[in-house]
């Protein structure tokens, strides 16, 4: 038993997975530090619009980065999840298949082997959290409905919002969770970081039309 264990932690720091190791034990000590209360689960969670290009203002680029949110449901389940079944997913593959390709002997295959890792483990960490996508959805949707959301203030939090594009971040006077809702304006840009107010929602209720809010 503990030459096994000895085993698998001389494979888990060898150069091969050395990564992904790093890459859980952050993921293992993030969990410890929400279960202590320390964190919320949320604090992991950015702006999924950061992963967008600075400057891309084209509708179809839009469209395109949108889909690939969603296609990775990274805009309906929380990324602390997504990013710890990657980790649990990369960690583990790379462990076994190291072990077995090669013995954990040689880096350079190591390598090879990491990068279509990479590629299989996002797809599991889409497919593993996809029964949790209707869950999150009933929660945003009882969020919305116990609030009149018309008037209500929020804060720009992509690149940029446009009549096509764009996401807010809920201004509340509690410390309760930030809530991110889908938006469009009423007409011209809102930048990043400009604040705005609803003035209508959109059909069910999942996309809302700002204004720039005038001081």
């Amino acid at each position: 038993m503990i030459a096994n264990l000895v085993q698998l932690w001389h494979a888990s720091v060898h150069i091969s997975n050395l990564f992904s190791t790093l890459l859980l034990l952050l993921v293992v000590v993030y969990w410890i530090v929400v279960l202590c209360g320390l964190l919320d689960v949320d604090a992991l969670d950015l702006d999924v619009c950061e992963l967008e290009a600075d400057g891309i203002e084209v509708g179809s680029a839009h469209g395109s980065a949108e889909g690939l949110l969603e296609y990775l449901n990274l805009r309906r389940v929380p990324l602390s999840i997504l990013v710890s079944v990657f980790a649990i997913s990369l960690w583990l593959l790379g462990v076994l298949a190291n072990h077995y390709l090669h013995g954990t002997s040689s880096g350079l295959l190591g390598l090879a082997i990491f990068v279509p890792n990479v590629l299989v483990s996002v797809h599991v960490a889409k497919f593993v959290t996809m029964p949790l996508v209707p869950l999150f959805r009933s929660m945003h949707a009882d969020i919305a409905e116990v609030r009149d959301m018309t008037g209500t203030r929020v804060r720009i939090t992509s690149s940029s919002a446009d009549e096509t594009f764009g996401q807010a971040e809920v201004l509340s006077g509690d410390n309760g969770p930030s809530i991110v809702v889908s938006v469009r304006t009423d007409g011209g840009v809102l930048p990043k970081g400009s604040e705005a107010v609803v003035v209508r929602e959109l059909g069910d209720k999942s996309v809302y039309v700002v204004s720039k809010l005038e001081v």
